[in-house]
């Protein structure tokens, strides 16, 4: 058992943006973030947001994600330091090769 636990919301040495995709990660909405923001704050908006647009948050979002549902429909809303709009293949960056190490491209510096 790990004695820490990894806080994905407490990163804000690189810039974030909070995303929404369905279940094969297209994407459905982004936006970028200005560094060092409130990451719990602003995870915490995007769901009320889509609660206020009939979604339901299926977990908390201790994680930096949570998934939604509304009527059979279900999506992902996630925080992200990577711009997806700019990957290419699957996945919203990791996956597309653009580790932790890459430059964001969103502005800023990976410093």
């Amino acid at each position: 058992m790990s004695r820490h636990r990894f806080d994905p919301l407490a990163d804000v040495r690189r810039p974030h943006g909070p995303i929404v995709s369905d279940l094969h990660r297209n994407l459905i909405a982004s936006r970028p973030l200005p560094l060092a923001a409130d990451l719990r704050e602003v995870l915490r908006a995007a769901l009320t947001q889509c609660a206020g647009e009939g979604w339901q948050a299926e977990n908390d979002r201790a994680f930096g994600f949570a998934f939604i549902t509304r009527g059979s429909e279900r999506r992902l809303v996630n925080l992200t330091p990577v711009d997806p709009s700019g990957c290419t293949g699957s996945g919203h960056g990791f996956l597309a090769g653009r580790g932790v190490n890459s430059p964001p491209r969103w502005g800023g510096s990976s410093s």
